[in-house]
């Protein structure tokens, strides 16, 4: 009977070490994957900034060129258009002499 208590205590006791062996592995693990989680959240951040930062440039780059056309626009007039097509062609008919 005295054995079987000791048996009994050493089986406690070997199921105590290895419950705390697995704890600290798992804590390891979860530590580990939590580092890994922050790493690519901190990428995707990054990312996402970059491509708003894009995204925001080319709108930007957008609404200006909307906003030269609109002005053009409202300072064209048939006079100014035919003085415009005349130089233009007059600067062809001049670069077209030299060659």
């Amino acid at each position: 009977m005295t054995r079987l208590g000791a048996d009994i205590e050493a089986f406690r006791a070997q199921a105590k070490t290895e419950m705390e062996r697995e704890g600290a592995r798992i804590r390891q693990e979860t530590t580990a994957q939590i580092e890994k989680i922050h790493q690519q959240s901190a990428l995707e951040i990054e990312f996402a900034g970059k491509t708003a930062r894009r995204e925001l440039r080319e709108y930007a780059a957008q609404l200006a060129l909307d906003l030269a056309k609109q002005r053009i626009q409202q300072r064209m007039t048939p006079a100014l258009d035919a003085a415009l097509v005349a130089g233009f062609v007059a600067d062809l008919e001049r670069h077209g002499s030299q060659n």
